[in-house]
């Protein structure tokens, strides 16, 4: 059962509740540990390029440092969406064709563990650049005009700034979609049971970034509340092509 499913069977009873600054803006110290969030991430599926050897393809772009230096910084294409990727290939293979040759394939890992490998200290970090299609912000961009870009995210939270919260293995969780109908579709399942609950929620929109930068830095106890909800869709794309469901994976290295 995956994480949608998961919340649409356990959504009874409802809570609104709970006030955490989940937009972008001035950022205590101390929060989440770097393997809390990435148990966090391992929700999520994220997808990849590989090459013929089935590493990793890492981009090196240059960039100028201190003193008029020039160096390359190491950067993963990182997709949430598998047919988003899979479209990137097809362009990439064109345009360079030695890099994104016929091996090339799209592969997908758990998002906790691209997380955890771009905190592996290196000369250069590797640098996640998370690949997000121009419709996806203009979308984000409906819902809040000052939306700074990254990858959407979507909550639901009531007038006074409250989030719906909802149960999981006897806890509250506060569930945070990669994917707005699919958090439409929660509101809508529990609207039918309870309207009173959603009557004053609305959808609000964050970039993923922004959250993982306040889960890294935040000491609010309820950021240990948050539950990753990965977009159906990407669902839907690994069982398609896999007939299962995700399941953990490690990143291929180089």
């Amino acid at each position: 059962m995956n994480a949608i499913h998961r919340l649409l069977s356990l959504c009874t009873p409802w809570v609104v509740g709970g006030s955490l600054a989940l937009g972008a803006g001035a950022i205590p110290a101390i929060a989440l540990t770097e393997a809390e969030v990435a148990q966090k991430l391992d929700s999520v599926p994220a997808f990849v390029l590989l090459d013929p050897q089935g590493s990793l393809i890492v981009a090196n772009l240059v960039a100028e440092a201190e003193q008029g230096q020039r160096i390359e910084l190491p950067v993963l294409y990182v997709f949430l969406d598998g047919q988003d990727a899979e479209t990137f290939l097809q362009d990439a293979r064109q345009d360079n064709p030695e890099q994104f040759g016929s091996g090339a394939q799209v592969s997908w890992v758990e998002l906790g563990a691209l997380y955890q490998e771009a905190q592996v200290e290196r000369e250069q970090p590797l640098e996640l650049a998370y690949m997000v299609q121009d419709d996806d912000l203009a979308a984000a961009q409906t819902l809040n005009s000052d939306y700074p870009g990254g990858v959407p995210v979507y909550t639901a939270v009531d007038t006074d700034g409250s989030y719906l919260l909802v149960p999981e293995n006897e806890e509250l969780v506060l569930p945070v979609f990669f994917s707005r109908s699919d958090l439409e579709a929660l509101l809508a399942e529990i609207g039918e049971v309870n309207p009173e609950t959603v009557a004053d929620l609305q959808v609000d929109v964050l970039p993923l970034e922004s959250l993982l930068a306040q889960m890294e830095n935040n000491d609010t106890e309820e950021f240990s509340k948050i539950r990753l909800v990965p977009d159906s869709e990407a669902i839907e794309y690994i069982r398609s092509r896999t007939g299962q469901q995700p399941t953990s994976e490690q990143p291929p290295t180089n």
